[in-house]
Order: C-alpha cells, then sequence, then structure tokens
C-alpha cells in the first residue's frame, strides 16, 4: 500500500506528512506498519481520533466564514464561505457523507449508525479536520460593554504591592 500511495502521489508533495488513526502505530510484534512506511519514504503521523471535536470540526468548516460582512446574498443575507470541499472524483465521500445517520443513542450521538466500509471516507475527512485545527476568532465586545467591564474596581489587576503593603520587592 505505501508503493501504491508513492505512486499516486505528486513529487511536489511527498515529503508531506500522511495523517492515520492508531492502528500502524500498534505494536503486533515485529515492525509497526508505520515503521515500514517510513522506511519506504512515506511519513505517517498519528491523528486525533476524537470523534465530538472531529465532528464539530467538520461542521465549523461546512458552515464556513464571513470574509466581508457588506458582501449580501440575493436574500440579503451575509455571504458565508465553506471551508472545506468535496471533489467530483472524492466518489465514496459523495456517496456515504450526505447520507450517514447519526446513532440513536445520546451518548454516543457523534458516532455513525454504520461502521467499516461505509464510514472510511468521512471517517477520514474528520480525522484530517481534527489533526488540522480550526478556531473561530471569538465575536468583538461591544465597546460600551468592553468599557464597562473594564472600569470596573472588581476587575482591576491588582500588583502584589497593592496586595501586600509595606514588603521590598
Amino acid at each position: 500500500m505505501a508503493l501504491g500511495f508513492l505512486a499516486r502521489t505528486e513529487s511536489e508533495y511527498l515529503n508531506q506528512p500522511v495523517v492515520s488513526d492508531s492502528l500502524p502505530f500498534q505494536d503486533r510484534g515485529g515492525p509497526t506498519i508505520a515503521s515500514i512506511y517510513r522506511d519506504l519514504g512515506v511519513n505517517l503521523i498519528q491523528g486525533d481520533t476524537s470523534r465530538i471535536p472531529g465532528w464539530s470540526q467538520i461542521r465549523s468548516r461546512l458552515n464556513g466564514v464571513v470574509i466581508d460582512s457588506n458582501e449580501k446574498d440575493s436574500q440579503g443575507k451575509v455571504v458565508k464561505y465553506p471551508l472545506l470541499y468535496v471533489c467530483e472524483s472524492c466518489e465514496f465521500l459523495r456517496r456515504s457523507f450526505p447520507s450517514l445517520a447519526r446513532h440513536k443513542s445520546e451518548t454516543k450521538r457523534e458516532d455513525a449508525t454504520e461502521s467499516g466500509e461505509a464510514t472510511h471516507a468521512t471517517d477520514t475527512i474528520r480525522l484530517i479536520c481534527n489533526t488540522n485545527k480550526i478556531i473561530m476568532d471569538a465575536p468583538i465586545p461591544d465597546k460600551v460593554l468592553f468599557d464597562r467591564t473594564i472600569k470596573n474596581p472588581k476587575n482591576v489587576n491588582k500588583s502584589i504591592r497593592d496586595i501586600l503593603p509595606g514588603i521590598d520587592i
């Protein structure tokens, strides 16, 4: 598989790390899959497989970001640009992702109802998004509220000299 990966990868991307789950890094007696890949020239790195943060990262990318708050769509809503695009050639992802149902159990809400082959493509997207996290900027606070908060005596930072007067520091 490592040789197939190298054969299908354009030369300019051969040094890029390849994200994987924990399986290739597990010790099963003998060399790990990751070490075999490394010896053949494929740099595997173990990605973050957390499901809840991973699905949150996917949703954030699909929801998109506002680039220009003055740019409106035909209904007058501010335009958001998605941060995740799926190519037409990603046939497995295009087939499985839209129809992937959530698990019925509230404790497994972020798990798919199916497992195995049907979820490999979506698990890959989740793994990649979770490994390369994006963090949306916090909204800028209202200026009046900000000024009131800063000027509140309870929020004034005190130095050690204010707390312990007479201490020579």
